[in-house]
């Protein structure tokens, strides 16, 4: 694991410290945050330069580091031939994406795209266009930030990203149907809002950083269903 910060705390390392089968190697430049991680999880195998993790016969690495470090240590280690799992997103710029792309695919080494909370099994169903319940109307998924204007790409990128994949479950959305409204404060932006129909669900998606307090909403409404029983 190269980057020990928030998410890898509260997201990655309680999960996998758990599996009996998985060795940890953790890697970061803050030398006091290595060392008190490496004995809260018993972990032996430790370095501050991710060039270093060579020597300890990886099987895999997932990077966790700040959005502009993603594309050159991916490449680092996919060029070493090791699957690459990267913390979304994998870079703020098109090109860059489609450039380690082409790089895996050549190799045929796995770059995995993580966003944990495609996995929350309590939103895997409900979000399927073939779920059992009843026919999916309608979600919105709607996420705050309070007084947190950004830059578009950070915005979008690094924010703006979570409840607009959320909602994207089938990846079949061209973006002549997207309805786009954004509000900005001279270059940067402070509100986004995202609709589109799906067949018969209509998607909804929005956020704003000058909210007067940091939530998240998400609302799912469903085709009634009578039961009948004798």
């Amino acid at each position: 694991m190269i980057g020990l910060g928030d998410i890898a705390q509260k997201a990655y390392l309680p999960t996998l410290s758990e599996y009996p089968s998985i060795t940890l190697v953790l890697c970061t430049r803050n030398s006091q945050l290595l060392n008190e991680l490496a004995r809260k999880y018993r972990v032996n195998d430790i370095c501050s330069d991710y060039k270093q993790m060579i020597q300890f016969d990886l099987d895999a690495v997932m990077i966790h580091s700040a959005t502009s470090s993603h594309v050159e240590i991916a490449t680092y280690f996919l060029k070493n031939r090791i699957p690459v799992f990267v913390d979304k997103p994998l870079s703020t710029d098109y090109s860059a994406c489609e450039k380690l792309y082409d790089l895996a695919e050549r190799i045929s080494q796995p770059l995995f795209i993580g966003f944990n909370r495609r996995y929350l099994p309590i939103l895997r169903e409900p979000l399927s266009q073939e779920s059992e319940v009843s026919p999916l109307l309608s979600i919105r998924w709607e996420k705050n930030r309070h007084n947190l204007p950004d830059f578009a790409r950070t915005f979008v990128f690094d924010d703006f990203i979570h409840p607009l994949d959320s909602v994207n479950r089938s990846a079949d959305v061209n973006t002549g149907d997207l309805l786009i409204s954004e509000q900005m404060s001279g270059s940067v932006v402070n509100r986004i809002d995202v609709q589109w129909q799906s067949g018969s669900t209509f998607i909804q998606t929005s956020m704003n950083r000058l909210n007067g307090i940091t939530n998240e909403r998400v609302s799912l409404n469903y085709e009634t269903v009578f039961h009948h029983t004798n």
